[in-house]
């Protein structure tokens, strides 16, 4: 731009020259100058150059006119690329926000470990599938029915211990009885004390079921609750999992319906090829150099 401004410059000056010259040709000797007035002449105009018409000077005119719409169209073209480009960084940034995904190092790894991410929450669900809850509520329903079952036979027990115990009770009137007189029904204290030892030797061996029943309806509330907590704890895992599964797959496909990709291959098929990068990166230095030829020309 400089060189075609220099140029033209160059030539009007020439031009002008060219015509003083003229002007100083045709002057005569005793005639007023046209532009100073003064009828002497002691030193004319010459002009030893080339010499250079009005329309060769129009004509480098509409040159460097030329010249000055060709750099502001690249310097437009130049705009409207890093436009483009910066336009292009910040929805990819923009996607990838939006998927709560870190990006790796290119859109075929960040793909992939969004499509990781769904897959290892899949696997996990398949594994708690896998331990059949179903089971495990049939394993509990019988648990629960044990218990009821180890309460009941508490409950009875206790009865039959209280049964016994009231017995040894009445044996101990029935001893008193005899010392004052013998109508019991037993011929002999000693019949007594053979009774009271039977009874004793069953409420104790009662005692002992008594326990037995209490220590078993208490491992079987223990391993009910443990069902339970095991079995809320399961739902529950189950339930996230499957929550954020869809909600990972849902970010993803909004992701990809608010690109410019019309599928998940499309996506994955959009990396730029080497070739296809460098070829813009040509392009982009090539309007550069355009702009600084023309500035400089």
């Amino acid at each position: 731009m400089k060189k075609t401004r220099q140029t033209r410059t160059e030539a009007e000056i020439a031009w002008h020259s060219g015509q003083a010259a003229l002007l100083a040709a045709s002057l005569e000797q005793d005639t007023p100058c046209p532009v100073c007035g003064s009828v002497e002449h002691p030193n004319v105009a010459t002009f030893s150059g080339e010499v250079v018409t009005l329309e060769q000077v129009n004509q480098l005119r509409e040159i460097e006119n030329t010249a000055k719409d060709e750099l502001t169209r690249h310097q437009q073209l130049f705009a409207e690329l890093e436009s483009q480009i910066a336009t292009l960084i910040a929805r990819k940034q923009e996607w990838i926000e939006s998927l709560g995904v870190d990006y790796q190092k290119d859109s075929g790894q960040f793909a992939q470990s969004v499509q990781q991410r769904i897959a290892d929450l899949s696997a996990r669900i398949t594994k708690l599938q896998a331990l059949n809850i179903g089971v495990l509520q049939t394993q509990y329903q019988q648990a629960t029915a044990k218990r009821v079952e180890l309460s009941q036979q508490l409950e009875q027990t206790t009865i039959q211990v209280a049964e016994v115990t009231n017995q040894a009770q009445q044996l101990s009137g029935v001893v008193s009885s005899l010392e004052s007189g013998n109508n019991t029904g037993y011929s002999t204290a000693q019949a007594v004390l053979e009774r009271q030892r039977a009874i004793e030797t069953e409420l104790a061996q009662k005692a002992a079921l008594l326990e037995q029943a209490t220590q078993a309806l208490k491992l079987a509330s223990e391993t009910l609750a443990k069902f339970e907590s095991h079995l809320e704890t399961l739902q529950k895992q189950f339930e996230e999992l499957e929550l954020a599964r869809e909600s990972a797959s849902a970010a993803w496909k909004v992701a990809l319906g608010n690109s410019v990709f019309e599928s998940e291959e499309a996506f994955l098929n959009a990396k730029l090829s080497s070739e296809r990068a460098e070829h813009i990166a040509q392009q982009i230095e090539h309007y550069q150099h355009e702009a600084f030829d023309y500035q400089n020309s």
